[in-house]
């Protein structure tokens, strides 16, 4: 469950980090990309405290798949951390990737946000991440009582294809 701020229901109105099954995996160039929740600690370590979003790269070019690189979006923080559930990628023609998530936590109202992977990175690495809303709204629906509530069932990021650069983190 995952928590967020301006909640008024307890454990009843926390949402709902669905599962850790991967999620809208794609192929470019003869590699993998997909991501999913993975439960971690304030150093990526599983099981943890919070939900992370872990993303693979995988080679499916010839026979047998191989991870080429795997990462995680994850708060460091020691207490009250920001949680990052239903997450997606894409990477652009340049090698550039987007994760996208949705996030919240205890001191924080629900958002999206994203992070950047750079070609030139080191394998694994992620970019700090970015809130892309602002959101000032408790979410307390009278029609949702819980035990858990549905929040982004649905993720999504694609690359443009008027330059293949672009790339748009989509999140429910």
């Amino acid at each position: 469950a995952v928590p967020h701020q301006g909640n008024l229901f307890g454990v009843d109105g926390q949402l709902d980090a669905i599962d850790d099954r991967l999620l809208a995996a794609s192929v470019r160039d003869g590699q993998l990309w997909t991501a999913h929740n993975i439960s971690v600690n304030f150093s990526g370590v599983s099981p943890g405290d919070r939900n992370g979003s872990r993303w693979y790269e995988i080679d499916v070019s010839s026979g047998a798949p191989e991870l080429t690189q795997a990462g995680t979006l994850f708060d460091t923080a020691v207490t009250n951390p920001r949680f990052y559930w239903v997450p997606t990628i894409a990477v652009s023609g340049q090698g550039h990737a987007a994760i996208g998530a949705s996030a919240s936590g205890v001191t924080e109202r629900i958002n999206a946000a994203t992070a950047a992977r750079l070609a030139g990175d080191s394998l694994g690495a992620l970019q700090g991440p970015t809130l892309y809303t602002a959101s000032t709204f408790s979410y307390n629906p009278a029609g949702d009582p819980g035990p858990t509530r549905r929040w982004g069932n649905y993720s999504s990021a694609s690359v443009d294809p008027s330059d293949d650069m672009t790339m748009w983190p989509i999140q429910q």
